[in-house]
């Protein structure tokens, strides 16, 4: 099988590097890279040529103005020529050098259309703050909450062959959006043990959680998830539950929001 991982950069000079090194040092050589790059003004475009001849022809790269990550993913995902696609963010770097040939490890391609395993939150600094559990998958948990994080997330290419491209409209949820789109007729999710991905802090939705709850509220609504008012209700408990996080956070009893 052969994975296809898609890498949205933008001015990322300080981590592409420790970024396209992650995904060098895999043992599961059957990978190739495309990173899509929204005209970066500083030495990223550089950096990435640096790593062409050590990749072999495996990486793959355009940089030029986009609308967004949404756009740079469906740059990405019209490219791929691999079974299944994965996106890695370009301040993110794989766990360990392992990790994609564990993911691939006894997957049914024909049935397994989505493969989760966990990530690991990181500061900045690269420490770790926490890392996802993994358990069994029920659709019922995207009613609530982005419960198949993209990247710990490989989704065969015949997902988006079914369900479309990401919405250019979307600025935070883009990912989450996509996978609502098959909410009443869910294809079949293989969790895996295995922590996929260092997800560092920061990004576009740094900061930003009550905008993203509202996105989230407005595309389940639109994919019909439940009727408006039990949305509603669960928007606006997402929203206490994250002031209430929050002042914790302030008061520090909790490491982080």
């Amino acid at each position: 099988m052969k994975l296809s991982i898609i890498i949205a950069s933008w001015n990322n000079q300080s981590t592409i590097g420790q970024t396209l090194q992650s995904i060098l040092e895999q043992s599961y050589q059957n990978i190739e890279v495309w990173v899509i790059d929204g005209g970066s003004k500083d030495q990223t475009v550089e950096i990435i040529q640096s790593f062409q001849q050590k990749f072999q022809g495996r990486l793959h790269y355009i940089s030029e103005k986009d609308q967004g990550i949404s756009d740079a993913f469906n740059k990405g995902v019209l490219r791929a020529t691999g079974d299944y696609i994965y996106f890695l963010g370009s301040d993110d770097y794989l766990w360990d050098k392992d990790v994609v040939s564990k993911m691939l490890e006894g997957v049914n391609p024909l049935e397994d259309w989505l493969i989760c395993g966990k990530i690991a939150r990181v500061s900045l600094e690269g420490k770790t703050l926490y890392i996802t559990e993994v358990k069994p998958f029920h659709r019922s948990e995207l009613l609530w909450h982005m419960a198949l994080p993209h990247q710990g997330l490989l989704t065969h290419k015949n997902f988006f062959k079914q369900y479309g491209l990401f919405d250019i409209h979307n600025v935070f949820c883009m990912d989450y959006e996509l996978l609502l789109r098959a909410y009443h007729s869910f294809p079949r999710v293989l969790m895996k043990d295995v922590v996929v991905a260092a997800w560092r802090e920061g990004g576009v939705g740094a900061n930003r959680i009550p905008q993203i709850l509202k996105e989230y509220y407005q595309v389940k609504l639109k994919n019909k998830l439940a009727s408006k008012p039990v949305l509603w209700g669960i928007y606006q408990w997402s929203l206490a539950k994250y002031y209430l996080k929050a002042l914790l956070y302030k008061l520090g009893v909790v490491k982080c929001i």
